[in-house]
């Protein structure tokens, strides 16, 4: 599929009303109390999230999320909780799901991304 055509479905998904991308600054994410080790899901507050150029939905690698963080250090591919070592994390860039095993016992931490502003 291009870029054009996954554009246009992106606009579909908002009934083609005219869509630009939004660029999101220092958003405060909150992370759930817990030991390192433990298993946490954050929640961004926009979806999707864009990918670098601001024209299609993220996905792993891409440099469209910047987390200031301890506790998430590492992006990685989607994968199972038992597989994640501490500090890894992967996101669902269509839903603004962060998932990911604590390195510390931090409970906060800043988002930067793209999302679609209608």
């Amino acid at each position: 599929m291009t870029k054009g055509t996954k554009n246009a479905e992106i606009q579909r998904q908002v009934r083609n009303l005219p869509v630009s991308s939004d660029a999101v600054t220092s958003e405060a994410v909150s992370i759930a109390a817990g030991a390192a080790g433990t298993l946490k899901t954050c929640q961004l507050v926009f979806r999707p999230v864009l990918d670098a150029t601001g024209t299609d939905v993220g996905g792993a690698g891409d440099t469209s999320l910047v987390l200031t963080s301890t506790t998430f250090t590492t992006e990685v591919a989607a994968k199972d909780d038992a597989d994640l070592a501490n500090g890894e994390y992967w996101v669902d860039y269509n839903l603004g799901k962060i998932r990911g095993r604590k390195a510390d016992t931090a409970t906060s931490m800043t988002a930067n991304y793209s999302t679609l502003q209608v």
